[in-house]
């Protein structure tokens, strides 16, 4: 005889969620707007090259570095992503981190409160808790595309949730 509670019963999720931060421009992209900014810069380095200026050159490369640095630092933040899947049994709301570090929250969705904080640029935050705990979603989103998640993720909630809102 097995134990029930060991093996819990998989349902089909009424709410399943990947949410990821915007990717401003593909690795082709970077490269090629990398390549013009120094070759825009390649022009007043040869200016000054050319009357004795030598070291202002080293610094016109350094601002090619950093600047390709920057838009890389920014591709690579765009990795994280949160994904949120509801059951009629659970609220999963898993957040990665673009190195890879997880952290998972299992929320009972009888339970779970939708608070979504609205200013006149639109939203603001997401929030579900369940008592004493609290998770933020979708911290990373524009304030449209958090509206847009809040709109189809609050009829989801409210059908399995004890309380109406």
């Amino acid at each position: 005889m097995t134990n029930a509670a060991a093996y819990p019963r998989q349902t089909t999720p009424l709410f399943a969620a990947t949410l990821t931060p915007h990717r401003s421009m593909a690795h082709n992209q970077l490269l090629l707007a990398v390549a013009v900014f120094a070759g825009v810069c390649s022009i007043p380095a040869a200016v000054f090259l050319a009357m004795g200026a030598w070291p202002i050159v080293g610094f016109l490369g350094l601002d090619v570095l950093i600047i390709f640095l920057a838009f890389r630092a920014n591709r690579n933040a765009a990795r994280a992503y949160e994904t949120v899947v509801l059951t009629p049994e659970s609220l999963t709301i898993r957040h990665v981190t673009a190195a890879g570090k997880a952290r998972q929250f299992v929320l009972d969705p009888n339970w779970a409160r939708l608070a979504v904080e609205r200013t006149e640029d639109g939203v603001q935050d997401i929030v579900v808790s369940v008592r004493d705990k609290a998770v933020a979603i979708g911290r990373f989103l524009p304030p449209g595309e958090k509206e847009t998640f809040a709109e189809a993720f609050a009829p989801a909630l409210r059908k399995v949730s004890l309380f109406s809102r």
